[in-house]
C-alpha cells in the first residue's frame, strides 16, 4: 500500500532577494509570504488526524487478536463481506486520491473519505493480526511507535532535505513490488527477508519525507499546501502502516521460538 501526494509545492527562501527565479529553480526555497500561524494550525490538524488513524489501526490489531470469537466472525459470511467491502473501499479511495484529489479539500466529504480509508486499512490489518503470534504483534507495534517517533524528531532537527528524491522512492517501491511478485513463485526465505528489510528502510525514509513536507522548514524543497491536511495525514498514515507491516513480516521471518 502506497500513495504519493501530487499537490506539493516548491518553497522560496530567496523571493525578496531574487526577481529572476530561473537561476534558482533547482534550489531549496521558502515561501516568505506563508502565514506561520496557518502552517502551525495545519501541522496540528494533520498530526491529529494521523494519530487518530494509527491508534485505530493498532487498536484494531489488538482487538482482533485478543477478542475471543474474532476468528469465527472473520470467517463468517458477515465478516467476509466486511473484509471485501474494506478492501474495495480502500482501493477506490486510493484511486480517488490520485485522480480526484480536489475532493480531499472539500468539507465534510474529505473527512468521510478519510474515515472510510482508516476503517478499510484498520480492518484489513486487524484481520491479518489474528494469524500473528502475540509477542511478535506487540513487538511490532512498539518498534513502529518508537521508530516513527524517532524519525519525527530527526525530521524536525536535521538540515538534510529528503523531499527532493521522490523519483528514488518510486523506484524503490517498484523494486519491492516486482521482487515480491517474483518471490511469490520462488518462495525464497532469504529473498523475502531482504525485501522486508528494504521495505522497512524505504518507508522510514518516506516518513521523514512526509513529515518534512508537513512541517515545511526553510531548508526543504517541497511542502504540502495548507489545504491538504487530509492528504498529508493519509500519506503519513499509509507509510507508517507499511512500515508496521514490514516490521511484522521481518519479525515473523526471524522468529525462532
Amino acid at each position: 500500500m502506497m500513495m504519493y501526494p501530487i499537490n506539493i509545492y516548491p518553497v522560496n527562501d530567496n523571493y525578496s532577494q531574487h526577481t529572476d527565479q530561473t537561476e534558482h529553480i533547482n534550489q531549496p526555497i521558502f515561501d516568505c509570504f506563508e502565514d506561520k500561524k496557518e502552517r502551525r494550525k495545519f501541522i496540528r490538524k494533520t498530526f491529529g488526524l494521523f494519530l487518530l488513524s494509527i491508534l485505530s489501526t493498532f487498536g484494531s490489531c489488538l482487538a482482533f487478536k485478543y477478542t475471543s470469537g474474532s476468528m469465527n466472525f472473520v470467517k463468517s459470511e458477515a465478516g467476509q463481506a466486511i473484509t471485501v467491502i474494506s478492501l474495495v473501499s480502500t482501493i477506490i479511495i486510493m484511486f480517488i486520491t490520485m485522480c480526484c484529489d480536489n475532493l480531499l479539500r472539500k468539507s465534510p466529504i474529505k473527512y468521510i473519505i478519510y474515515t472510510l480509508f482508516t476503517f478499510g486499512i484498520s480492518w484489513s490489518v486487524g484481520v491479518s493480526a489474528i494469524y500473528v503470534k502475540s509477542n511478535i504483534l506487540i513487538a511490532a507495534i512498539l518498534i513502529t511507535t518508537g521508530t516513527t517517533t524517532t524519525l519525527t524528531l530527526y525530521s524536525l532537527i536535521t538540515t538534510s532535505d529528503f523531499t527532493g528524491y521522490t523519483e528514488y522512492y518510486i523506484v524503490g517501491l517498484v523494486a519491492i513490488i516486482l521482487t515480491g511478485t517474483i518471490n511469490i513463485f520462488l518462495q525464497n526465505s532469504v529473498l523475502q527477508l531482504l525485501i522486508t528489510g528494504f521495505g522497512c528502510l524505504l518507508f522510514s525514509f518516506m516518513i521523514i519525507y512526509d513529515i518534512q513536507m508537513i512541517v515545511a522548514q526553510k531548508h526543504i524543497k517541497y511542502k504540502f499546501s495548507l489545504d491538504d491536511s487530509v492528504l498529508a495525514a493519509m500519506s503519513l498514515y499509509i507509510d507508517t502502516v507499511n512500515l508496521f507491516i514490514y516490521i511484522l513480516d521481518f519479525l515473523t521471518l526471524t522468529d525462532r521460538s
